[in-house]
């Protein structure tokens, strides 16, 4: 009589606990500052033993660049979810993609704490600064081709010895300054930065203001 063999069971894979980490630390930056937090304050709140959370995210700075991709990937949905709805009309598009962005910080406190820090951190962080570099040279090439798309239907003329990427540049900068006025200054309604946003936006291409 033949023994029939056992199969062992394969053991159960340990749970990817790498996005709970993730929202955990968010939650936690929004609470108490990024700079208060603590890895064990975050392991506690994502219900991550120490050890476990060393196997997702080796120090702090690694879990917080893992944290501003979340940041940004947000802000870049809602940053296109509007001009994508203008797509015959570029300087509206372009408009709606300023527009779209301000607002989010506006509506996103928690988000925009995270994404002023990022800038800091771009200062003393080879890679927040790498990361920070190709985010702007996205955002700015997004706004070119918007530039482009306007100078071939006439919405707008290039003046002497300018050119689209230093308009690019221009307008991308003036976006996060405003941004950064929204988010920790002003109580100004929202409108207010959205007429400003417009005249500044015609006054750098050379257009009347309506």
């Amino acid at each position: 009589m033949t023994k029939s063999r056992r199969t062992k069971t394969p053991a159960p894979r340990p749970a990817n606990h790498r996005e709970e980490i993730v929202r955990a630390a968010m939650k936690c930056f929004a609470k108490n500052g990024i700079a208060n937090t603590r890895m064990n304050e975050i392991a506690a709140e994502a219900g991550v033993k120490p050890p476990h959370f060393k196997y997702y995210f080796r120090d702090f700075d690694q879990l917080f660049e893992a944290v501003v991709q979340e940041v940004l990937l947000d802000m870049k949905r809602v940053a296109l979810e509007l001009p994508d709805q203008h797509k015959d009309n570029p300087l509206k598009a372009l408009e709606s993609y300023m527009n779209s962005t301000m607002n989010w910080v506006q509506n996103r406190p928690q988000y925009f704490s995270i994404w002023i820090y990022y800038y800091h951190t771009a200062t003393v962080s080879e890679a927040s600064a790498k990361t920070n570099f190709e985010r702007r040279k996205v955002a700015r090439e997004r706004i070119s081709l918007l530039l482009y798309k306007a100078l071939e239907k006439n919405q707008f003329k290039l003046g002497a010895g300018s050119t689209v990427s230093e308009l690019a540049m221009t307008l991308h900068s003036m976006l996060e300054g405003f941004c950064v006025v929204i988010g920790t200054e002003s109580p100004q309604p929202f409108a207010h930065f959205k007429t400003l946003m417009a005249r500044a936006t015609d006054a750098i291409l050379g257009r009347k203001h309506d």
